[in-house]
């Protein structure tokens, strides 16, 4: 092996950062956007079917409509910035007592208290607190918005191999 192939495989790893995920929460009703999304979608794969005079048209406004249609659906969602924690805080997280596995279950953490915590010690509280996020937690997310969002910080932190990236 090459010492230029060693040097830039340890300035990478050096360089190595931790993950952040923005994690999409649904802050508006996006059933009439993704109906129109889908709409949109049709209509450009029709348009494109064209042979006609207008077909370059068609496809142009269909296109137009599609981005259009793109941006309203983004529009109901607010993404919420997380931070893995460095791998140590994360342990020590884990590690408190409130957070130990409970008595009887099969957990590598309490189920019912870590994913909360790590979702608190993970997000991005410039524009809310830790303090604020855990009060708009409990008073305008559903049981499962709140599982999908604390599992989200988890698994941004755990760090769980993918099974996707080959061996060979």
């Amino acid at each position: 092996m090459s010492n230029t192939k060693k040097a830039g495989r340890r300035e990478r790893l050096l360089a190595r950062r931790r993950p952040t995920f923005d994690y999409q929460l649904a802050v508006e009703d996006d059933t009439a956007a993704v109906a129109e999304l889908a709409a949109a979608k049709e209509s450009l794969e029709l348009a494109r079917f064209r042979e006609d005079d207008a077909a370059e048209q068609a496809v142009a406004e269909a296109e137009e409509r599609l981005e259009k249609a793109r941006a309203a659906v983004a529009a109901c969602y607010e993404p919420v910035p997380l931070v893995a924690l460095e791998p140590k805080a994360f342990e020590a997280l884990r590690a408190k007592p409130e957070h130990a596995p409970r008595e009887g279950e099969d957990e590598k953490w309490n189920a019912e208290t870590f994913p909360r915590a790590c979702f608190l010690a993970s997000v991005d509280t410039a524009d809310l607190s830790a303090d604020e996020w855990a009060g708009f937690i409990d008073s305008n997310l559903s049981a499962g918005e709140k599982e999908s969002l604390f599992l989200a910080a988890v698994g941004l932190n755990a760090r769980w191999p993918s099974g996707s990236i080959p061996n060979d």
